[in-house]
């Protein structure tokens, strides 16, 4: 399934277009949270000069006022870089709204703000071969947005694997949002590696208000049974519909994904959920204003 005539739609342009411009009023504080230890140099601390050191860290100035040689010693920049990781399980296609095109969407919307404060960024698709865009500006969302938007490759559970290859990509501390349906049971070590390699990891769960679309559910409850496919290993069986059955299954999904968020706090693993009535960009607006939880709200998704 593709996603790209939405992804790319006047009215999704135009919302992150505002996001950008929201970014870029932002405090400088709330940068703090997308920032990671770099390669670049600047002047720091200063010692005593020593016979050898380079004469052009001498700090003249202060040698002017305390007739004392001083030399700086470099530190590292702290480089703005997010890691974005998208779950590919094939269980991200299920559900109403369509948690696949939802994660996108707050993806798009990550980068976007990201950008807007000059964060380079890195989306990564995981799955067998995980796909990888970079990002280092708003003029370049158009082109993520089209990769986003690209048919989703074979499903499979390979979110360790793509949490290693991202931490590997980006050589360093930093940090790393994962945005998943919260069904595969791989987000919990997958966030956890990114911890482990220094990481400051968020996992970002989208929740459907439905675990069929309205045509879908219609359709099952007429007949009086559905044949069930589980997304994640294809296995099939024939299962009865009621309302009350739908309801009972949307409150055992919700119910996972407390669990999910209970296990990972237990790791120290920030997790907030998106739900159904909250706009895609709700994360990063959070984000922006320091904080890590969505709260509960209506609006256009």
């Amino acid at each position: 399934m593709t996603y790209d005539g939405v992804l790319t739609a006047p009215a999704t342009l135009a919302r992150l277009e505002r996001l950008v411009a929201l970014a870029r009023r932002a405090p400088p504080e709330c940068a703090r949270l997308l920032r990671r230890r770099g390669r670049g140099l600047e002047a720091g601390s200063r010692r005593d000069y020593a016979p050898g050191d380079d004469l052009r860290r001498v700090d003249w100035a202060a040698y002017a006022r305390l007739e004392r040689l001083l030399t700086w010693v470099p530190e590292e920049l702290l480089e703005p870089r997010l890691e974005l990781i998208v779950d590919g399980s094939g269980s991200m296609g299920a559900g109403e709204p369509d948690p696949g095109l939802r994660a996108r969407l707050v993806v798009a919307s990550l980068a976007a703000a990201a950008v807007a404060r000059e964060v380079r960024v890195a989306v990564w698709w995981s799955a067998a071969a995980p796909r990888r865009k970079a990002v280092s500006r708003p003029g370049e969302l158009v082109a993520l947005l089209r990769f986003l938007g690209q048919p989703t490759p074979a499903a499979g559970s390979h979110l360790v694997s793509t949490a290693r290859r991202a931490a590997e990509g980006a050589q360093g501390r930093g940090s790393a949002v994962l945005v998943t349906d919260g069904l595969d049971p791989a987000c919990v070590p997958a966030a956890a590696q990114l911890g482990r390699r220094g990481f400051d990891p968020l996992v970002v769960v989208v929740e459907p208000r439905a675990e069929l679309s309205p045509g879908a559910a219609t359709d099952a409850l007429a007949a009086g049974w559905v044949e069930v496919v589980d997304a994640e290993t294809g296995a099939r069986r024939r299962v009865a519909v009621s309302p009350r059955g739908l309801e009972e299954a949307l409150g055992r999904r919700r119910a996972a994904t407390a669990a999910l968020c209970r296990a990972l706090a237990e790791r120290g693993i920030a997790a907030t959920v998106l739900g159904s009535t909250s706009p895609f960009e709700a994360v990063a607006v959070e984000l922006l204003r320091g904080r890590r939880r969505i709260p509960s709200r209506t609006g256009p998704r």
